[in-house]
């Protein structure tokens, strides 16, 4: 295995007769040419059970088990269905407030249009007692 990992990129092309390429996401998935060898082989000449990926062949074709975390213990807790019941009714309520208010510019029903009395009572700002004295 660790003797995969000291060959140079243009060994292992010259190894497997094909173009050593990397894809990234940094690249948009254009794929790079890293290495090439002198003599490629065509597509007729690669078999079908021959290792093409880079990690497998590192790995002589074992893959690496990559385990799944489990869940948090809390998930299994009778305690966490009922806040996740009453969660329900106010999850996301901030964002919708904060939508509403930058659309319409005010928190109202979509019956505000026939109801008036959908909206939203803002009370009267409290004036200084000193002054009415």
């Amino acid at each position: 295995m660790i003797g995969s990992f000291t060959k140079s990129p243009e060994e292992i092309a010259e190894d497997k007769k094909l173009h050593l390429v990397e894809i990234c996401k940094e690249n948009n998935y254009f794929p790079n040419v890293i290495a090439s060898p002198k003599e490629c082989r065509t597509a007729e000449e690669i078999g079908k059970d021959e290792i093409l990926d880079f990690t497998q062949y590192c790995f002589d074709g074992k893959v690496v088990l990559k385990k799944r975390r489990p869940p948090p213990f809390f998930t299994k807790l009778y305690s966490y269905g009922t806040y996740l019941r009453k969660q329900e009714n106010i999850r996301n309520q901030d964002k919708v407030r904060l939508n509403l208010i930058a659309e319409y510019g005010e928190l109202k029903s979509y019956l505000a249009d026939q109801y008036p009395e959908c909206k939203r009572y803002i009370p009267p700002k409290k004036e200084k007692e000193a002054e009415n004295v």
